[in-house]
């Protein structure tokens, strides 16, 4: 499973491009500057790596909720996290259109963890 053949979300947010991938075991969240290439921006050393969808999502956001903060008033906190909570759940209805078989962690079952016979 290639990194660059399984993006499920991508999006430039401000001056940085966002991009939500899949190795063999992994979630992959990476980002990287807007104008850079695909390529770099997913070999970069910016990557966080999840071994499950709830913890790459209380992650993720956390991280956006740090990015938003930009004071500590009332009114700035409720912003940042409603902006976090929509980036979050953009990715989350991006992910539920994606089928099991792509979301699945190789060729083994993430509820069972018995082999999938005939990719199913």
């Amino acid at each position: 499973m290639s990194r660059i053949e399984n993006i499920f979300y991508d999006v430039v947010i401000q001056d940085t491009r966002y991009i939500m991938t899949k190795d063999k075991y992994n979630w992959v969240w990476v980002y990287g500057d807007k104008d850079a290439p695909l390529e770099n921006i997913i070999k970069s050393s910016t990557a966080s790596f999840y071994t499950s969808i709830e913890s790459m999502f209380v992650n993720l956001l956390e991280k956006r909720f740090r990015n938003h903060v930009v004071e500590f008033t009332p009114k700035n906190f409720k912003k940042a996290l409603r902006m976090a909570f929509t980036e979050v759940r953009q990715l989350g209805d991006a992910l539920d259109k994606v089928n099991w078989d792509v979301l699945g962690r190789g060729d083994y079952c993430p509820t069972c963890n018995s082999k999938i016979k005939n990719n199913r």
